[in-house]
């Protein structure tokens, strides 16, 4: 004979949809308050900082020569290095230039497709690398192949562009 004292009905055993999509909204809701708020946070105020205290002047400066490569003036390295904090922000920036005169529709073409490809290196970092658990001996090389296929991305842009 069966013991049914011990036996769970088969439905008390299954998870409620709700109760998984609470479940998941809760670990979610972590993840974005312990890593992405903070490294967001950091990252665009890292940029503020960078613009008031002349950085981005002096990029475009020095990077002239490197910009030039792909056919942008040195202006482009801000809409890059912005495009580190996140893609979008790089992408804003290269517009707020192309307001300014600064940089023309191709130059933000090319911006666009190296911000994509390579853009919102900072804060994603901390919420895919590091939240995965991914061997910390691998997050240099992950970080550097996210690098090159910015520059891959400022390259293919410049020859299509």
């Amino acid at each position: 004979m069966e013991n049914t004292a011990n036996a769970v009905p088969e439905i008390a055993r299954k998870k409620n949809i709700i109760d998984i999509f609470f479940t998941g909204a809760r670990k979610g809701v972590n993840i974005w308050l312990n890593t992405m708020l903070p490294s967001a946070t950091l990252c665009y105020t890292l940029l503020q900082v960078l613009n008031l205290w002349g950085i981005t002047d002096l990029l475009a400066k020095v990077f002239t020569p490197f910009m030039a490569i792909f056919g942008l003036p040195g202006e482009a390295m801000i809409a890059l290095v912005a495009g580190f904090a996140s893609k979008s922000n790089g992408c804003a920036t290269a517009a707020g230039l192309f307001a300014e005169g600064l940089l023309t529709e191709k130059h933000c073409a090319v911006i666009l497709l190296s911000c994509m490809c390579g853009g919102g290196l900072l804060p994603q970092w901390p919420r895919t690398i590091v939240t995965s658990g991914t061997d910390s001996r691998l997050h240099i090389p992950l970080m550097l192949i996210t690098l090159a296929a910015g520059a891959v991305g400022l390259w293919v842009g410049s020859l299509l562009f």
